[in-house]
Parts: C-alpha cells; structure tokens; sequence
C-alpha cells in the first residue's frame, strides 16, 4: 500500500472524512440452494440466476459465483439496495473496503440483461449502483449488459458499481459489460456511467456506455471531483478495449475537477489503450473549474513511469466550458496538480499520449489544446492528430506547458508568484474563491469583486482548534496569508451558517504576517453561531506576531447574526492583533443568552476583541442590537477590548445601541468593557462618541458612552476576581443614554483601579436629562455585591 493517499481517497475523505462506517450484507449463510434456480456456487458450478428475486439473495452470499441465465427486469424495486456496500477494514485503514462487506466474488451475465435498475437514495459512505462495492482477489463482473439505470447517489456512483477496489496485486476485472438505453446517473463525486470509483489495479476491459451522468458537488468542499461516461475517478486501474458512445457528461458545482467524456480520471494508472468517445457532450458549468477532457479529464503517475494513453480516439466530441475554466484538452485536460492537494502531489503526474485521433469542438476556458490541455516537462504528446475547432477556430495540440504558461500564472489567480514580491493577482470572483486553494500566500485584488453568484459564500480559511485548546486555531486550515484589496472593493457576500464559528469574507485567520488590508467590503449578509463578521469571523495572532486588520472598510447594507462574537469587521479577536485605519457601517445583532455562555460581544467594528489593539477605528452608523438574556460586552465600537494595551483615537457616530434583556451589563457608546488583570492598564484615548443613542431595558447595569466598565461577573470570579483596569484621557462623548442603572456619561463603572481624566468631556442626556456624572457608579457608591 502506497505511504500517500490517492486521488479517489482523497476526495472522499474530504467529503466524508470517512466517519462513516455502514453495515454490510453477509458473506457466509448458507448454501442458498433454493434461493437460486440451480448449482453451488463455485467457479466449476456457480448459482443460476432467473429472477430478481435471486438477484436480491446474491447478497447474502457475496463471495460467491454467480450466472445470470435470463434478462431480468427490476422495474418493481423503486429504490434498489446495492449488492455489497463500503465498510472501512479499520478507523487506522479508511480507504480499503471490509470484504465481509462487499461483493468478492464473480458475476457472470452470461450476455443477459438487467434493466429498469433504479437507485433514488444515495447509500451511505461510499458505493452506489447495481453493485455498491466490489474487491477481493478474483472479483470480477463480466458479460453483462444493463439498460435503463436511474442511478442517483453520492461519492462512488455508477449505474453498475459504485466503487470498484483490488488489493494491491489482485485480479479485479470489470469485463465485457455493456451500460445501454437511457441512463441517468448522478453523483457528488467519483461519478460515472458504468463504474464511480475504481481504486487499485481493477481491469475495465471491452466495456461500452452510454449515459447521462452529472457531478452536483463543489470541488471546495472536497466533492465535485471525478466523472466520465465509463469511469467517474480511476486510481491506479486499467483500461483498454472500451468506449463511450453518446450521451452527456455535466459538472454543476463551483471548482470542479476530472470531468472526462470517458473517464474523469486515470491516476496513477499503467494505461488507456484502444479507448473512444463518440457523440458526447461535456459541460463544465464554473469558471473555476480545470481538468477538463473529452476522453480524460486528468491522468498520470507521480513516479517514474507516466500512465501511457494510447491508440485513442474522440468522434463528434463537444467540450463546453465557462471562460475561466483552464486546462482543457479533447484527449486529456492535464496531469493532476491542484494546490489543494500539493502535500501530496507537489508536481503534475505524468502522462505520454502517443497516437491518439481527436475530433470535437471546445468551447469557452482558457489553457485549451487539441489533444491535451496542458503538458508539463516530465509528460508528451506524440503521433497525435487532431480535427478539433477551440471557440469556432483551429487550435494547437497542447494548450500551455510549464515554459510559455507556467501554472502560477493561469491556474487559480490572473498572474503573480504568490509571494511578498509578486503576489497572486485576483480579478475576478472565481479568483477570489480560490485563495482558500493556497492560504498561505500573498495576494492582492486588482479589480471590484461581487459575489452576487454564490449563493452561500464558504468563508476563506476555517476555524479548526489545536488539539487540546480551544481557542487557538490550526494554522493549516486558518488563512495565514496577506491580502491587499488594492483599494477595491468585495460586494453582495452571503454567507449562512447558524451552527459555524468563523465565518465572513475571511473565516478564520492566524500567524505571524497575516494581514487584510486596504479592502472595502460591501453589503454583507452574514448569519453564523459564534465569531461572524462581515471581513474576518475570527482573527487571531499567537503571542508576539504581527496579525494585521488595516485599512479595511465595511460600508452599504450590512447585516451580522450571531449568537456571540459578532462584528462589522471582525467577529472575535484573540492576541496582540491591530486594527488600524477601519471604518464600519452595520447593523449587528446578538441573539445569544449569557447564561449559556454566548451573547456576549458586540460591536460594529469587533465583536469581542482580547489583547488586541485598536487605532483611528470608526463606527460610521448602523446599529447594535442584544436580544438575548443576561448579555454583555456591547459597544457601538467594540464588544470589549479585554487586555487590551489600547484604544487610541476611535469614534462612534450615528450609531444606535439597543439591549433588549434587564439583566444585562457593560454597554456602551463605544466599548463595552475594557481593562487588564495585571501590568499596564488598558488606555482609552483621544476617543469620540457622537449622536450615539445607548437603549435598554431598566436593570440593565454598568453603562456608559465611552466604556461600560472593568470586566466582572461572580460567574467568572476564578479567573478574575477583580474589575480588569483601564483608563479613559482626552475623551469627548456625545448622545443620549435611555433606561438601565448605574449610568455614567463617560464610565459606567469604575472600580477603584479604573479612571477619567478631567480632560474627558461629554454632553449626554440620561433618560433624557443632561447629566454631570462622568462615572455611574463606583466601590463606595455600589460595591460589587451590588452588581
């Protein structure tokens, strides 16, 4: 077994991430004499097969060897159960199938037929078809020829097996079966007409299809990878002596790959000999899609020896593809290279076409040859001709090589080497989708950017916690990289995930460098659990990095939902991250109870930010809303600024602060709560409110139009027994404060470690009164007991 994943595996994995473990048939029982129409079961005397009904029991017996003696039809089954299905040998092995689980033994057709073989629910796991899943030394499927297969499932779909798997070694053949008729074959991926997935050194030998098949997955998610009319994804397979011979192949999800006419992929396999397509349409339907063939989608080895493809053919072949899409060849789009996966395969695989005949039609993409889309310099195309039209004019036989279109150049960005010096250039929204391809990269956005296509943004870089932590991010899932916005302008993001934390433009980023900066970004609709914001879900920088939030400005119709955590630019904010130079238009709304240890932090530039900083940050208008009971930490500007060093020259102006619980406290005109545990305390200065309106509900405490007050709840008493400290100089606050209890125009509650200069200044009404009282309440006035 090879040390590095495969192709196959890999995209299921990301999928499924193989948690799934589905009960099989039973290979034993017992000698099923009068479940069949005659013989024992051998190879010298294998069971006749007469009825469906004797097609159902060959699965109590998947070790058998089985004829079919007469056509059967299957038409009374209106959702058939797969003969064998995918369990996993071990938690330790997830890519090898139980063979107590699947079918290892032979199934002869005999030349008959089996039609009207409907399957409308996806199995779970993996394998979906006639068969679910097939392996074993010996397995073979032979002499067979389905018609009329509606087929509709989810990774490893195929009208006749879904996976298709040989130990290493083996003799696993799918031969001489023949898929006619009308078919219809759907799949999230590994999808194809006769056979989804085919892993390890299976045959498909004299086989012939004709189908409908289409691939509804996005590539992003780890689906939407893999599909052909005889093979959706082959991994370390061979085929020869097999064609398909009409029908469609569709890719409907965003970042496809391996979409072929025939196979979508042949990875790591030895060849594809004496293989055709004819009368095939391929459609790719996103332009970020690559990979892209009219009898291969990708093919190649990472080794030593190239997959050979030779003696091939494509008749009346039409490739049409969005303009974005690259890679695209009528006999293959390319050797296999994505930097999704270049952990694993950090070059392309390699390919030889030798011999091969291309006739079709391209349409659309870019990176487009007659014969192969793009070559690079350990793979070759000879003795090849080709009769093929790209975009209605003669085309070359390869599309780029790693000399004229090196891959940093087209594939994934518009230009750019992806580092400080030369960053990936983005020009377009399937551009920008595709950073989370490389997080660690430098980027930098050359043109305004709307997102009105996705309907469901999946934010750039994921929160996945540290194993035994809970706070600190994965550096390998968050965004670790820079992005300049260029002055530009990101617009029309949806992004709905009501059990996500992280979520935005940005989900999650982290490390020393990382940065978003010079970025507009407008009209957000942002719906999460935890840490949601328009730019950044959740920025966080380990101790002593530099993690940059600078120059970024949300503006137009914004709305963020969250449970807590929820921001205009950034959701939560953890380490000494600066926000600098940020202006921020929204309306936020909190929704979650403090008693169960969410609605907290608020603001419209963080939600809740802790020992990050914040300089000549704005609150330009919109409103902050806390829905739930018992919330904290809410502040036109800032939920909070925990451990923070500063706050230094920041405003809220035009904003209106609105709780909705009695129980709730530390609310604010600009900062909920602020103040440190030890050291130097929090300093708030040079800072403004202006026609900020702060309303509650009488019972509300701890309220003030600069800050709140020092952080202190007896339910966190453990970890800080005392108000955090902090002190407010050279401030001026103006607006009106409505309801709650222990108010101050400047301060809501000061502890004695906490203080206002006599250079801060305010004109505000307390339900509706001018007041002198800077600071609502203190040790003398309302000890903590009170609170």
């Amino acid at each position: 077994m090879k040390n590095r994943k495969n192709f196959c595996l890999l995209s299921m994995l990301l999928m499924l991430a193989m948690a799934v473990f589905v009960s099989g048939g039973c290979g034993g029982g017992s000698s099923g004499s009068s479940e069949f129409a005659g013989g024992v079961g051998t190879a010298e005397n294998p069971w006749r097969i007469e009825t469906a009904k004797q097609l159902e029991a060959v699965r109590s017996h998947l070790g058998g060897h089985f004829a079919l003696t007469k056509d059967l039809d299957l038409s009374g089954y209106e959702d058939w159960q797969p003969i064998g299905s995918f369990k996993a040998i071990s938690e330790e092995d997830d890519e090898t199938p139980a063979p107590e689980a699947a079918f290892t033994g032979t199934f002869d057709g005999g030349g008959h037929s089996i039609s009207n073989v409907k399957v409308a629910s996806a199995q779970p796991g993996m394998g979906t078809g006639l068969f679910g899943c097939m392996t074993g030394d010996g397995a073979i499927i032979k002499n067979l020829t389905v018609v009329n297969a509606e087929i509709n499932g989810g990774a490893g779909t195929g009208a006749v097996v879904g996976y298709a798997h040989a130990p290493e070694s083996a003799d696993v053949r799918i031969e001489s079966v023949v898929l006619s008729g009308d078919n219809k074959v759907s799949g999230t991926s590994l999808t194809g007409g006769l056979a989804g997935a085919v892993g390890g050194p299976v045959l498909v030998k004299g086989c012939t299809a004709r189908a409908d098949v289409v691939l509804n997955g996005d590539g992003m998610r780890g689906t939407g990878q893999g599909v052909g009319i005889v093979v959706g994804g082959g991994e370390g397979c061979n085929i020869e002596d097999s064609h398909a011979v009409g029908g469609s192949v569709t890719a409907n999800g965003r970042a496809t790959m391996s979409i072929g006419g025939f196979a979508g992929c042949a990875q790591e396999s030895g060849y594809v000999k004496n293989c055709s397509v004819s009368d095939v349409t391929v459609t790719v339907n996103d332009a970020t899609s690559s990979m892209i063939g009219g009898l291969l989608g990708h093919a190649g080895a990472p080794d030593v020896t190239p997959t050979e493809i030779s003696g091939c053919t494509t008749k009346n072949v039409t490739i049409r593809v969005s303009d974005g899409a690259s890679r695209i060849g009528m006999i293959v789009g390319g050797g296999f290279y994505c930097p999704l996966y270049v952990a694993y395969f950090p070059v392309p695989n390699a390919f030889n076409v030798t011999d091969c005949k291309a006739d079709g039609s391209i349409e659309g993409g870019r990176v487009v040859g007659t014969v192969a889309g793009y070559v690079y310099n350990n793979s070759t195309v000879k003795d090849c001709t080709a009769n093929v039209t790209v975009n209605g004019a003669a085309g070359q036989q390869i599309g780029g090589d790693d000399k004229s279109t090196p891959l940093a150049s087209f594939e994934f960005t518009a230009g750019g080497r992806g580092t400080e010096a030369d960053p990936w250039r983005i020009e377009t929204a399937d551009q920008l989708n595709c950073v989370r391809n490389n997080l660690g990269g430098h980027y930098v956005l050359m043109n305004d950017v709307a997102l009105s296509g996705y309907r469901n943004w999946q934010p750039i870089g994921s929160f996945k916690p540290v194993e035994g932590t809970e706070e600190d991010p994965q550096p390998e899932a968050a965004f670790t990289g820079v992005f300049d916005g260029g002055g530009h302008t990101v617009s029309s993001i949806t992004v709905n995930a009501p059990q996500a934390m992280g979520t935005g433009l940005f989900g999650c980023m982290t490390g020393d460098g990382a940065a978003v900066k010079n970025l507009t970004v407008e009209d957000a609709k942002v719906n999460g659990l935890m840490c949601v914001a328009g730019v950044v879900g959740y920025a966080h920088a380990p101790e002593s990095a530099d993690v940059r939030i600078e120059k970024v400005t949300l503006t137009g119709s914004n709305k963020m939902n969250a449970a807590a955590m929820v921001g205009g630019i950034a959701g939560g904010v953890a380490g000494p991250v600066l926000l600098k130079g940020c202006y921020a238009q929204a309306d936020v709304v909190m929704e979650g109870d403090g008693a169960q240890g969410m609605g907290q932090g608020a603001g419209l530039i963080v939600g809740g930010g802790e020992v990050c900083n914040f300089d000549d940050c704005h609150a330009t208008g919109g409103s902050v809303t806390a829905k739930g009971n018992a919330t904290a930490g809410i502040g036109a500007l800032a939920g909070c600024a925990m451990s923070s060093k500063y706050v230094k020259d920041c405003s809220a102006k035009d904003v209106k602060v609105v709780v909705e619980s009695p129980t709730s406290a530390l609310i604010s005109g600009l900062v909920g709560y602020a103040g440190t545990t030890s050291g130097a305390k929090t300093q708030i200065s040079g800072c403004k409110t202006d026609n900020v309106t702060v309303a509650v509900t009488a019972g509300s405490k701890r309220i003030g139009m600069i800050v709140g007050g020092g952080f202190y709840f007896d339910a966190y008493k453990e970890f800080y027994p005392e108000p955090t400290a902090f002190e407010v100089k050279d401030c001026g606050a103006k607006g009106s404060i409505s309801g709650g209890g222990i108010v101050g125009t400047i301060i809501g509650y000061a502890y004695d470690n906490s203080t206002a200069a006599d250079d801060c200044t305010a004109d505000v009404t307390v339900n509706g009164a001018a007041s002198l009282k800077k600071i609502g309440g203190d040790k003398s006035s309302d000890p903590l007991s009170t609170l």
